[in-house]
């Protein structure tokens, strides 16, 4: 059914926008302390997949003008479409995600005690 489709459609690309906000909620509080080149990559990434958002939005919009037409099959095809398209971009930004959490550096005492451990299996190795 060409309506069902197109609701789950919507509900995939509110979770794609949610997981958007989530990556550029976290970009802004860990890219302050992010080397600026690695921040930039970031951003651009986050740019790019906002755009996509955006533009399954407007694919949604011209699915339901052609539901409203009564093109349900075109409607059908594009919303089945979408649900793909949308969970896949929000697997990315999930992904994004915590690639932006690991690219954190470790704070200086973390540092130290790594630091420390490699020191001690190098003792203990010789």
């Amino acid at each position: 059914d060409a309506e069902v489709a197109l609701d789950d459609a919507s509900k995939a690309i509110f979770e794609a926008k949610e997981a958007l906000e989530a990556a550029a909620g976290t970009l802004s509080k860990v890219g302050k302390v992010l080397p600026g080149k690695k921040r930039e990559e970031f951003d651009s990434e986050l740019d790019s997949l906002k755009s996509l958002v955006e533009q399954m939005e407007k694919d949604l919009e011209a699915g339901r003008m052609a539901f409203n037409r009564g093109a349900y099959k075109d409607a059908l095809e594009g919303a089945e479409d979408l649900v793909g398209k949308a969970g896949t971009l929000k697997d990315e930004l999930l992904a994004l995600k915590d690639r932006i959490v690991k690219a954190r550096p470790l704070p200086w005492y973390e540092r130290l005690k790594r630091k420390r451990l490699e020191e001690l299996r190098k003792q203990k190795g010789s």
